[in-house]
This record gives C-alpha cells, sequence and structure tokens, in this order.
C-alpha cells in the first residue's frame, strides 16, 4: 500500500495529531485535567493493547472493558476518543498520540521538552542557570530532562524540537581541531 516506511510514519504521525488535537480542543475539562487524565491511563492502556487492537474481539466488548477502565473519570472526552481510535483500528498509534498530546499541552503553557546532555548530573545551579539562558533564547519555559553521555568530556549539549546548542568540550575540541587542519593546509 505504501511505497516506503517514511510514507508509513509520516501518514501515522499525522493521523496521531488529529487525535491529539481533538482531545485537547474538546470540551469537558481543562488542559490540567486531560493531562492527568492522559498521564494516569496510558499505561493502563498499552497493558491492554492486545484486547483493544485484536480483531477476533467485537467491538462492544472492547467498549465495556475501556468504560471499566475509565468508569472513575467525569469527563468521558477521552473515552470517546480512545473508542473512536479502537474503532478506526488506530489504538496502535496511542503513544504518538499521547505524544502530539504532550506537545500541544507544552505549547498552550508556552513550555518546551528539553534535552541536556552531560556526563555528569547537574546541580540545582546549573539547572536553573541553563532554564535561564533558555527561556531568553527562546522565551519558552524549559521542562528539562537530563540525560547522561560518558562521550560528553565536559560541558553540554542542549536539544529541543530540532534545535541543538552544543556548549560541550567535544565541540570546542573539534573546532580547534578543524582550525589546526585549515591553518596546516596554507
Amino acid at each position: 500500500m505504501f511505497k516506503d516506511k517514511a510514507t508509513m510514519n509520516a501518514l501515522s504521525s499525522y493521523i496521531a495529531k488529529k487525535y491529539a488535537v481533538a482531545y485537547a480542543l474538546c470540551r469537558g475539562e481543562d488542559i490540567e485535567e486531560k493531562k492527568k487524565i492522559f498521564d494516569s491511563i496510558i499505561n493502563e492502556i498499552d497493558k491492554n493493547m492486545f484486547y483493544f487492537s485484536n480483531p477476533t474481539i467485537p467491538f462492544d466488548v472492547k467498549r465495556e472493558i475501556l468504560e471499566k477502565m475509565l468508569y472513575m473519570y467525569k469527563d468521558k472526552s477521552i473515552t470517546k476518543i480512545l473508542l473512536m481510535m479502537i474503532k478506526n483500528k488506530r489504538i496502535k498509534l496511542i503513544w504518538e498520540v499521547y505524544k502530539k498530546f504532550n506537545r500541544i499541552y507544552l505549547d498552550l503553557k508556552n513550555m518546551v521538552e528539553v534535552d541536556v546532555v552531560s556526563r555528569y548530573d547537574l546541580n540545582e545551579n546549573q539547572k536553573q542557570m541553563i532554564s535561564s539562558l533558555f527561556l531568553k533564547l527562546t522565551a519558552k519555559k524549559p521542562q528539562i530532562r537530563i540525560l547522561k553521555d560518558e562521550n560528553v568530556i565536559g560541558g553540554f549539549i542542549i536539544k529541543w524540537d530540532d534545535k541543538v546548542i552544543d556548549a560541550s568540550i567535544n565541540k570546542k575540541l573539534a573546532l580547534l581541531k578543524e582550525n589546526l587542519i585549515k591553518e596546516e593546509s596554507l
């Protein structure tokens, strides 16, 4: 059906975004409450993926399983979205929908997910310094995740969306090497 895997992934991403937007914009709970609900049910949905994605299990049984899982939530919009995904055989996209929803949530809160790569854990002062720098550069509050990488000699690398700020010693050494090679060739 699809010519390549990239086309399939792009289509899946597009479809997942549509479900995420639908959930974010539907009436009911505010976005904070929707995030709490989604955060609390995502693993449970994943655990029951066999039932939700199995074509031999009737839709009514799947609906009953889902409604029992989600009975405690007064807002039924998540149930409606998930039932629509099950009915349209899109429930396997749930993690992609979750990621897209979280991105929408962060955009609405003027925040962004940021990975900070460093050899060691950063202390609170370092995290605050990076957070302040990032806020000044982008006008968005960073939601920082620290990733340790033994290959980073010193400093750190900041990654968000498709952008990178490399403030590592590795980068400085690479630039120094490049400059030495240029001078040598002159």
